[in-house]
């Protein structure tokens, strides 16, 4: 009887094929630990629509909490944060406080309202399921590059989702215990005012003047002021409208201005 030993095969994978098996390991690791934006309508289906809302809804309800102090970065880190949860199986609970904690971060803030939301509406209407949630959030994050600037500070897409939301109905309040609305340190922004006074009159005459005020103020250097009061008008006028076609020349016009930093896309 023979003593048995274990005997090492040598590999007979050559180098080119030991690094093509590399690759192909560390592609497979990194679509795993990264999120890329979705572009198509697949996730826009009627049966998705109150998950679009709500979870927009949740980010606008947040940036309000904070004071309007979010960025759009910090909502591209929360949704990313969101899907690489979703990715790992299913989210662990939130309590039933309704109160979030003061220790988390921005992102952190926005991740906690947007799953407010959602386990609200889900009450009364069907989960979508876990890969229908990541979808509907990687088309947010499309959005997002959409509507921000290159600036590290760009609440281009915030400001959107706010106008588009009042275009909807919907109104987010901050209140006290009492149930009495708290007024926010600062008002809205006079240019706000003027252009949405302009365009939801359609009146040619106060258009142009709103332009011409544009104009000035990018030429000023208030590029991000610009941006963000077109942004908000092309949310409350609606992206189809003949008039938010002139908003958005504007502002584009303005974000050529802006200094041509590096903006980290998905």
């Amino acid at each position: 009887m023979t003593k048995g030993k274990t005997v090492a095969k040598k590999s007979r994978l050559s180098r080119d094929q030991k690094r093509k098996s590399k690759l192909t390991r560390e592609r497979k690791e990194h679509r795993e630990s990264s999120v890329l934006p979705y572009k198509g309508n697949t996730y826009k289906s009627p049966e998705l629509i109150p998950t679009l809302f709500r979870t927009e809804l949740g980010i606008h309800e947040a940036d309000v909490m904070s004071e309007r102090s979010l960025t759009d970065n910090d909502v591209r880190a929360a949704l990313e944060q969101l899907v690489l949860g979703l990715r790992q199986g299913p989210l662990p609970p939130q309590d039933d406080s309704n109160r979030f904690s003061d220790t988390g971060s921005q992102a952190d803030l926005i991740v906690w309202n947007i799953r407010q939301n959602w386990k609200d509406l889900y009450r009364e209407s069907p989960n979508p399921g876990r890969d229908k949630l990541i979808g509907v959030l990687r088309t947010l994050l499309d959005s997002i590059n959409t509507w921000s600037t290159p600036s590290p500070a760009s609440r281009g897409y915030l400001h959107f989702i706010e106008g588009f939301l009042k275009k909807q109905g919907a109104s987010v309040r901050i209140v006290d215990e009492n149930m009495e609305e708290v007024e926010g340190e600062n008002g809205e922004d006079e240019l706000l005012k003027v252009g949405r006074a302009a365009y939801l009159s359609n009146d040619p005459v106060a258009i142009e003047k709103f332009s011409k005020r544009v104009m000035q103020l990018t030429a000023s250097g208030q590029v991000e002021r610009v941006v963000n009061v077109c942004q908000q008008l092309m949310g409350e006028v609606g992206v189809n409208r003949p008039l938010a076609r002139e908003l958005s020349s504007l502002s584009m016009a303005a974000q050529q201005a802006l200094p041509q930093l590096p903006h980290e896309r998905g």
